[in-house]
């Protein structure tokens, strides 16, 4: 059995929290909203208050630590922990499956943060500051690709074994590059869709972005002493601090958790209405003895013929991967099928002519032929 799980990390100066929600419950309570046999978005089937109703009823966990407040911290340990598999006399018996939105290259490593530091910290509050810290180091390191490379921290979190299987929806379809930009010395770069565009093309009924208050007098002492804002007046402080800088009032932690849950409940509406590219993942997993669960279309093909060739040639894909042949001429001849024909005469002359020709650059003058058919 798999349970599958939706999660998002949200991670503050002096907030850290973790919302989990049951995917396999959020698939039953919507299993009515299909046409023609399909999955369409919730608007199309029922109310908003209807949508706002049953949301209520499924199965979620949120848990969250700020630097006053760590009471649900080992509970969250417990959680994360018990998403372990289940295995009984060497057969796997249950499996967690958690799903998320860029969690490959965020959530995930977050989690694992916390896991690795929560024993080496003597104090809550010096444990938010290092998830803060890694927080930004690993947003640092996803918007350039040289910082952090040689990282040895960055590099320790991604190979940490967390104790579930970790799945990423924007890595299956492809959002981590779902346009490109061309940098200054002229690279193609990925850019990535987010996850608020995305609810707008899946008609999620709940468009969120998470704002607080402005800042009052309460947080202003939280950085009076600080760094870069040290003695600044208020108004000047407010202008300074990015809002995933902050430091969270209790009373924004109520508006931060919605916030958190609605964005965890998108990923469950992905996996609804696309839960037949999820199921091929696991299909062509478990049919070929390999992992696609994270994999686009085209990383799949990759894998696939990684694992044909490898086992066809005799070759380990280190010894063929990456190698190709140099030519520095090419003949049409061995390129043109023997079957190909031509009734006209032109073309006849022309096929002819094309079977001469031997190419010594690839450019797109390198041949060129125009052919007039009377």
């Amino acid at each position: 059995m798999i349970h599958c799980i939706g999660f998002d990390v949200e991670v503050l100066k002096n907030f850290f929290s973790i919302t989990f929600i049951s995917i396999n419950d959020y698939l039953k309570v919507f299993a009515d909203c299909v046409k023609n046999g399909k999955p369409v978005p919730l608007v199309q089937c029922i109310s908003v208050e209807e949508i706002k109703r049953r949301l209520a009823t499924v199965k979620c966990w949120q848990f969250y630590i700020t630097d006053t407040d760590d009471s649900q911290l080992l509970p969250l340990v417990d959680f994360i922990n018990k998403c372990s598999p289940i295995i009984d006399n060497d057969v796997l018996k249950v499996r967690f499956d958690l799903y998320g939105y860029n969690s490959y290259n965020y959530d995930n490593l977050m989690i694992a943060a916390f896991l690795v530091n929560y024993k080496r910290v003597t104090s809550t509050k010096e444990l938010l500051l290092k998830l803060y810290d890694t927080s930004k180091l690993i947003i640092s390191s996803q918007n350039d690709r040289s910082f952090g490379k040689n990282d040895f921290y960055l590099n320790s979190l991604k190979k940490y074994n967390l104790p579930y299987q970790g799945i990423d929806v924007m890595r299956i379809f492809h959002l981590d590059k779902a346009s490109t930009i061309v940098d200054k010395e002229g690279n193609r770069i990925g850019v990535p869709k987010g996850l608020k565009q995305t609810s707008i093309n899946l008609q999620w009924y709940e468009l969120l972005e998470y704002e607080m208050p402005p800042i009052n007098e309460e947080e202003y002492y939280k950085y009076y002493n600080e760094g870069s804002t040290k003695g600044l007046r208020l108004e000047q402080v407010n202008n300074l601090i990015d809002k995933w800088d902050r430091c969270i009032l209790p009373e924004y932690i109520p508006d931060m958790m919605h916030y958190n849950k609605n964005d965890v409940f998108i990923v469950c509406e992905i996996v609804r209405l696309y839960s037949d590219e999820i199921k091929s993942r696991y299909n062509i997993s478990n049919a070929y003895g390999v992992n696609v669960l994270n994999s686009s279309r085209s990383n799949m093909a990759d894998i696939l013929f990684t694992k044909f060739y490898s086992k066809f040639s005799g070759l380990q894909p280190e010894q063929w991967r990456g190698q190709k042949t140099e030519r520095t001429a090419m003949a049409f001849k061995r390129v043109i099928f023997p079957f190909i024909s031509f009734k006209t005469k032109e073309l006849q002359d022309m096929l002819e002519e094309m079977k001469k020709v031997i190419i010594y650059r690839t450019s797109k003058d390198a041949f060129s032929k125009e052919i007039i058919i009377q």
